[in-house]
């Protein structure tokens, strides 16, 4: 199921899977904000994130990437990025994201 141009949401009891298919960037940030803000509404205790199809990423996106980690943990959940694109994979090691974000890349 695509839900608002930004990804499909799957899970069972344990973990929400979100599949990540448009661009996180500054000009989709506020819009991409208001759908995380009802995943974890709706998500199970642990939220992995696949990141694999996403072509375009800046600082607003990692930005977002890390408040959505902090609004999990203060509600006891956990947030994982399971797939990763290259692109992605460049900025993250930039900004050294897994000291704050649990990464799986299965890549």
């Amino acid at each position: 199921m695509a839900i608002q141009n930004f990804g499909e949401i799957n899970g069972d009891a344990g973990t929400s899977q979100l599949v990540v298919t448009e661009s996180l960037d500054i000009y989709c940030a506020q819009r991409m904000q208001e759908f995380l803000d009802g995943v974890i509404r709706e998500s199970s205790p642990n939220l992995a994130i696949d990141l694999s199809a996403v072509e375009d990423i800046d600082s607003s996106g990692i930005q977002l990437l890390l408040a959505l980690n902090q609004q999990l943990k203060s509600q006891n959940k956990t947030l994982t990025i399971t797939q990763c694109s290259s692109e992605v994979k460049t900025l993250f090691s930039l900004y050294q994201i897994e000291r704050y974000i649990q990464l799986e890349d299965n890549t």
